[in-house]
């Protein structure tokens, strides 16, 4: 299963199929109900897509909670911790030494709203860099051995996700204009208020312009 992904990471897919290929052969070792595949900005570690797979597909219902205990709180098993930690990978359980409730992803999100014991996670780290993780969750606890297996495949999957982000830049037409830097300013209640030029010129790639928006 290490060789799927070395090999993989070497076939120039797009970010979608490899996270779901990556997602398939990594499961068939890691026991799991379901699973989350990310992408992340290597200059600042924050979430910038993600992929769900198995008891988690098309279930975005608490995404909003999610983000702000994963990158409102200090925690071993955060993504942003993890990104700097000597192994790039953790079980919840086995960091808690079997106390998921000192956890505040666990004890707020996991446990209540979507029913899992445990969590496994992953960073795809290459070069002091992260490019993206894994989480699987489980009904069970993952032991040390799942640990081991899933951060001896982090350089891999950090190779193949910078591969994807290559193709498809590669795949779009060069800008036509010069936007400016990208600024948004979100306000105390989580409204966006104001723009930039360069931000308006990505949100409107991304189909996500808003009326309301004040541009600065």
């Amino acid at each position: 299963m290490r060789r799927d992904v070395e090999v993989l990471a070497r076939g120039g897919l797009d970010i979608a199929t490899f996270c779901a290929e990556v997602d398939d052969s990594l499961g068939r070792a890691v026991r799991s109900c379901a699973s989350c595949v990310a992408t992340l900005d290597p200059a600042t570690n924050l979430l910038t897509g993600g992929f769900k797979y198995g008891d988690l597909a098309d279930n975005d219902e608490h995404d909003q909670e999610w983000g702000l205990i994963e990158y409102g709180q200090v925690e071993p098993t955060s993504l942003t911790e993890l990104a700097h930690a000597d192994v790039p990978a953790a079980g919840v359980h086995l960091a808690t030494g079997g106390d998921v409730q000192r956890s505040p992803r666990m004890r707020d999100l996991i446990i209540p709203h979507l029913g899992y014991a445990d969590e496994l996670r992953l960073v795809a780290r290459a070069g002091g860099r992260v490019w993206g993780g894994v989480a699987w969750f489980s009904e069970e606890p993952f032991d040390a051995e799942d640990v081991a297996f899933v951060a001896s495949v982090s350089a891999s999957f950090a190779a193949g996700l910078r591969a994807g982000i290559l193709a498809r830049l590669g795949s779009l037409a060069p800008p036509t204009l010069a936007t400016g830097p990208a600024v948004i300013i979100v306000d105390a209640d989580d409204e966006i208020s104001q723009v930039s030029a360069g931000a308006q010129a990505r949100l409107d790639e991304l189909a996500l312009t808003s009326d309301a928006v004040t541009p600065m």
